[in-house]
């Protein structure tokens, strides 16, 4: 029989147990320091090899680094534009700065502007910024080549006129201005739809004006009032190419009794272009003997002002008048102007100046003339204009012509070889050049060419266009022999006409092949 075990005995059992307990932990316990041990003398190896690579990678960094700047010095070496001097780069840089719009070119010369050229170009904008960004070298050039900072253009949309904006702005002009240094400027301000500040406008011109007599062109897409022409007061001996106004307006202008002296001594004005704007430049302080194209686009203009600059522009090749000429022109000589072959007038130019004095000014040299919005059954009174230069004109374009009388004027013109119209009566139009006379002559006898823009053309359209190009292309019949008539060669649509595929496809075959071609 086993003995009942006492209290002592107990304990002594737990006790020993304990103690076996604890024997086992305290050899975990030196197990684990000796583990803590064995890291940290890893650590303490792995430290020393860290400390020898950061000195050893200390070491080899400017070595790594001479060896990288070395590769790029011999990469720029026999890079292509890294052998050019810096003069021929600088050159490249003139050229990159000018090219995005050619309205100047390198060697001082401006050819003939178009509309198209007369907007903010951004690249060109843009373009000495670009240049100075790329490296040390090339900015460096950039900044000691004034020609390439030739150009201020802004454009001027302001959804939110903020002053933040505005001194954005005006810190770009001067940048400009000061980096220039002395060389010509180009100045473009131009607005899109609807009026920008004024303020910032006269921020910028403020800024502009002492410098007019460096001006080369100046282009101004805004509606100025008499303190904003106050600023373009001054010489510009310069200036070559002008245009100021805003097209779109039709406000009335109010001319002041005695002109104000603005842009004097603009000897080499080739381009002059005034929209809806009283501006005007004397002759007596600027003469226009460069003078090549001359639009003037306003509400009306008295004719002391306009006979004024028509006196002294002897080289004129473009005339565009879009007015009502205020007054009589002064008795005495007509003006000659020899060189114009394009001239553009619309209604009010011809009731005001063509029709009662059509040999007031004379255009020997003519050879393309516009009628530009002119009203239904207007341009017969035209018909005296144009038998005058009937045997010279040859380009012949219509705008808004939608009277059959306005048709009967084209009657005139014998010799026009190419027809543009816009906006006009096409029935009408092909009835009228398939028409034979009481004299055996067709309207237009010698046309080749016919343009059509800006029309709608549905089925009755599309069937006169293509019974014209039928007539006008078959061999004329025996009955009429001496009616002799050219055949069309060409008959295209403008970009904002809708033409069915069918019908160019159509008006293609019916066509003869353009001579030259096999």
């Amino acid at each position: 029989m086993s003995k009942d075990l006492t209290v002592d005995d107990v304990r002594a059992s737990r006790l020993h147990a304990d103690e076996a307990a604890l024997a086992h932990l305290k050899a975990q316990a030196d197990q684990v320091t000796d583990t803590i041990a064995t890291a940290e003398l890893r650590i303490e190896q792995l430290q020393r090899s860290l400390h020898e690579a950061e000195g050893w990678l200390a070491d080899l960094r400017p070595r790594y680094d001479a060896l990288l700047q070395s590769i790029v010095a011999q990469r720029a070496r026999v890079s292509p534009i890294s052998l050019l001097p810096d003069e021929v780069l600088a050159h490249v840089f003139r050229m990159e700065a000018i090219a995005p719009d050619p309205t100047l070119s390198a060697s001082g010369s401006s050819p003939l502007l178009t509309s198209a050229t007369w907007a903010y170009d951004k690249c060109r904008a843009i373009a000495p910024f670009v240049v100075a960004s790329v490296c040390r070298r090339w900015r460096s050039l950039a900044l000691s080549t004034p020609d390439i900072w030739h150009y201020i253009g802004l454009p001027f949309t302001f959804e939110n006129d903020t002053k933040a904006r505005r001194s954005s702005l005006v810190r770009y002009v001067d940048i400009v201005i000061r980096r220039s240094g002395a060389a010509s400027l180009a100045i473009v301000l131009g607005t899109a739809e609807g009026e920008a500040p004024k303020a910032p406008l006269c921020d910028v011109l403020r800024r502009v004006h002492p410098h007019l007599l460096r001006c080369v062109s100046l282009w101004l897409d805004m509606q100025l009032d008499n303190g904003l022409l106050d600023l373009l007061r001054g010489p510009a001996p310069r200036l070559e190419l002008l245009r100021i106004g805003r097209r779109q307006t039709d406000s009335a202008i109010d001319w002041p009794a005695e002109a104000p002296l603005y842009l004097t001594g603009c000897r080499p004005l080739r381009v002059l272009a005034i929209f809806n704007v009283p501006f005007s430049i004397s002759s007596a302080h600027t003469r226009f003997d460069c003078l090549v194209s001359l639009t003037i686009l306003v509400t009306s203009v008295p004719v002391a002002i306009l006979w004024d600059m028509l006196h002294s522009a002897l080289h004129l090749e473009a005339l565009k008048l879009g007015c009502t000429i205020e007054g009589v022109p002064p008795p005495g000589e007509a003006i000659e102007l020899p060189l114009v072959t394009r001239l553009e007038f619309d209604t009010n130019a011809v009731m005001t100046l063509f029709e009662p004095y059509p040999n007031a000014v004379q255009f020997s040299g003519l050879r393309s003339l516009r009628c530009m919005h002119f009203s239904p059954g207007h341009l017969p009174r035209f018909e005296v204009f144009l038998r005058r230069y009937e045997p010279v004109l040859l380009e012949f374009e219509l705008h808004g012509a939608t009277h059959e009388r306005d048709m009967r004027a084209l009657r005139v013109p014998k010799n026009v070889t190419k027809l543009t119209v816009t906006r006009c009566n096409i029935a009408a139009l092909c009835t009228e050049l398939q028409t034979l006379h009481d004299d055996d002559t067709y309207t237009m006898p010698r046309l080749s060419s016919l343009c059509v823009e800006d029309a709608a053309f549905d089925t009755a359209s599309c069937q006169a266009i293509m019974q014209l190009v039928h007539f006008r292309t078959m061999v004329d019949s025996e009955s009429h022999a001496n009616a002799t008539r050219c055949r069309l060669h060409s008959v295209s649509f403008g970009d904002t006409t809708s033409v069915p595929i069918w019908f160019t496809q159509a008006i293609g075959r019916l066509l003869p092949p353009s001579p030259g071609t096999s």
